[in-house]
């Protein structure tokens, strides 16, 4: 009885522990990632590390696409960014810090695409810009001056902002 209580829970940690790549067992074949040896669709976790040892980038996969939060690290180990992907596609609330640890960037995906208002932020903390997305397009901008002062990001500009230029 003492075998099979110690069994059962070292089975169900077996079976559903998640698998863990490095850079070099996966590749992309058809917008897919594969592990190299079985040509399988990756379901696990990549992990890439810089040279010195600490955690680089932290990506979950599901059927080959990227699922979870994606998260990038500086190499001083704090966070860089965390992007949350649906079926391999950007979907959720985005953000990216500065290597202060404060927050840069917040934008916001749905399918893919930025949809409503991605905020960005002097490395103080306070306001620099606000941009509203509809189906990943720039639609309204103001700036904010660092004393607070508020500006619009006049239309001709805001063409110029790409709909898949990263989190801003």
């Amino acid at each position: 009885m003492k075998k099979l209580l110690l069994i059962l829970p070292l089975t169900f940690v077996l079976l559903f522990a998640e698998k863990i790549y490095s850079i070099t067992e996966l590749e992309v074949l058809e917008e897919r990632v594969h592990e190299v040896a079985s040509q399988k669709a990756a379901d696990g976790l990549l992990k890439i590390y810089f040279e010195h040892g600490e955690l680089k980038t932290e990506v979950h996969f599901k059927d080959g696409w990227s699922e979870g939060i994606e998260k990038k690290f500086y190499p001083t180990g704090l966070l860089a960014s965390a992007v949350p992907f649906v079926h391999g596609k950007e979907h959720g609330v985005a953000k990216k810090y500065y290597e202060t640890g404060g927050l840069r960037f917040v934008t916001i995906f749905e399918d893919g695409l930025k949809e409503g208002v991605s905020k960005e932020y002097y490395p103080e903390g306070h306001m620099k810009s606000e941009i509203r997305f509809e189906k990943g397009e720039a639609v309204e901008g103001h700036k904010y001056l660092e004393n607070g002062t508020k500006k619009n990001i006049p239309k001709e500009l805001l063409k110029w902002i790409q709909p898949n230029s990263g989190l801003f």
